[in-house]
């Protein structure tokens, strides 16, 4: 969330008339591109190149908490985390809608002048709400709060109004104190106590990467839109700076941080007899981490129950072994239903599967490694299928 900090840069220049100075290499104008209507109406975009970038984060917004409100299995912070995706695709909407349309303050007009006022305080209010709805997924995700409870979600929303309220307040009162504290400290804190929470749940810390990785990738956007604007804007010129220049590297940076999600689904495709299936699902779980047996204990518990009541109690004992560590593989001698338990515990890339007939269709993969242990004939034809059948797949 520390990404969007770019507006508060820009919240003062906007409306306090901090005009930058004339001895700046950025252009105090962005590029505009219009078009003469038939009525001599010309409707213009400003910023062309960062309208696809908050048009991306919308897609990945809507993406992600349709992926999360369809996960299987029990989540009891669901509704939050949707919550939290579909704000920052919302957020990024009235961003574009700020900076590529409405943004021209070369209209006199008051109804204009309104409309961005109302549309800047819909955006800061909504990055300052999205950063303490993740503060609460945190809180829920360590249970010092129950996400299942009314009294928590009645808390959040009125959360959202109380911030809503005091933007409303120090926009228009122009109280730069309290905007730089809902901005940074507001975001800071929940970002920072959400960090602690999950590093808190031994099961989310192989994330921890990912963190780091969104950590730097937001670091690298703040000092290109703040610190290093300068130097942007006079490394491109006058020209390149309009389209690709501080605001846009930014905006570019905060979609590759919204898509470090980790993916951990893996298939291991091969080609072999029947028979060597089992054997490879041994070597693989020989070789896996003794941490993995404990990460997945509680999962793989529930999973590895729910396969012996669908097979009735008929489970080879290489299978109870393999799932233990997050490992199935095919022609281990499951039933339907056990297929089917096995693609809802890849949707929450608990597993890895030796054969594309265990996984999910619907899931993305993380890996995909084919090998092959033998000359069998028609080995075109089979890989030919095996793409048609994961095209669908990342």
């Amino acid at each position: 969330m520390v990404q969007f900090t770019k507006y508060f840069l820009r919240l003062q220049n906007y409306f306090y008339e901090n005009n930058p100075s004339s001895n700046s290499s950025c252009t105090s104008s962005p590029a505009k591109w219009c078009i003469d209507g038939y009525d001599g109406y010309k409707f213009c975009i400003q910023n062309p190149t960062l309208l696809p970038l908050c048009i991306l984060a919308l897609l990945i917004g809507l993406f992600c908490s349709k992926c999360i409100s369809k996960l299987a299995g029990k989540f009891p912070s669901r509704w939050f985390y949707y919550l939290a995706f579909f704000l920052y695709g919302i957020m990024m909407t009235s961003a574009g809608i700020l900076h590529c349309f409405i943004g021209d303050r070369q209209t006199n007009e008051d109804s204009s002048e309104n409309i961005r006022l109302f549309i800047v305080i819909i955006d800061v209010s909504l990055t300052t709400c999205i950063a303490v709805t993740f503060l609460f997924c945190g809180l829920c995700d360590i249970q010092f709060l129950n996400p299942q409870s009314i009294c928590t979600r009645c808390l959040l929303l009125s959360s959202y109004f109380i911030l809503f309220l005091l933007w409303t307040l120090a926009v228009i009162n122009e109280w730069n104190h309290i905007i730089y504290a809902l901005y940074v400290g507001v975001i800071s804190i929940c970002c920072f106590v959400y960090l602690i929470t999950q590093l808190c749940i031994k099961s989310n810390r192989h994330a921890l990467l990912a963190l780091f990785m969104s950590g730097i990738y937001a670091s690298i956007g703040l000092i290109a839109e703040s610190f290093g604007a300068e130097y942007i804007c006079k490394s491109e010129g006058p020209f390149w700076s309009q389209y690709f220049g501080p605001e846009f590297i930014w905006c570019l940076f905060a979609d590759i941080i919204s898509e470090v999600i980790p993916n951990d689904s893996c298939l291991v495709f091969f080609v072999h007899q029947k028979i060597n299936y089992e054997n490879i699902a041994r070597l693989i779980v020989r070789f896996m981490l003794e941490k993995l047996l404990e990460d997945n204990r509680e999962k793989s518990s529930v999973l590895l129950e729910s396969l012996i009541e669908v097979n009735e109690s008929n489970l080879r004992d290489t299978v109870k072994t393999t799932i233990s560590y997050g490992v199935a593989y095919h022609h281990s001698g499951l039933t339907d239903d056990g297929h089917v338990e096995l693609g809802l515990a890849s949707s929450l890339n608990n597993h890895l599967t030796t054969s594309l007939i265990n996984m999910n269709l619907e899931n993305p993969l993380h890996l995909l490694y084919i090998t092959v242990l033998s000359d069998l004939p028609n080995m075109t034809i089979g890989f030919r299928q095996l793409v048609d059948r994961v095209s669908s797949l990342q």
